[in-house]
């Protein structure tokens, strides 16, 4: 089987990479209604506990990091998905502290 090296797919064949990433995450297809499912969940929960619905760009942030959940769901073991969800969580919240008047609402 030909190696697969992340960023550097641009003279792969795209059968080729699908054929690998779904050996390390998983069915598309699976992990794609694993990830409606969740960001449902979490939209509902927001509905309950607000007033409006979230707002797009909230809902990005977590879909963003729902889809590295859901890959950890077949391949927990799987480094590389931990570090995206640390760069997602460090981005999202430079995005809001630089684009937002949120408070730091930890105790």
């Amino acid at each position: 089987m030909e190696r697969i090296v992340p960023g550097l797919v641009e003279n792969q064949d795209v059968d080729k990479i699908l054929e690998a990433r779904g050996k390390v995450y998983g069915s598309f297809g699976e992990g794609i209604r694993a990830e409606a499912t969740i960001l449902q969940v979490l939209e509902n929960l927001y509905l309950l506990n607000n007033t409006k619905p979230m707002p797009n760009l909230h809902r990005s942030y977590l879909f963003r990091i729902i889809i590295k959940l859901s890959r950890l769901g077949v391949s927990p073991e799987h480094l590389d998905s931990w570090k995206d969800i640390e760069g997602y969580a460090k981005l999202t919240y430079n995005d809001i502290v630089e684009n937002t008047d949120a408070k730091n609402t930890s105790v």
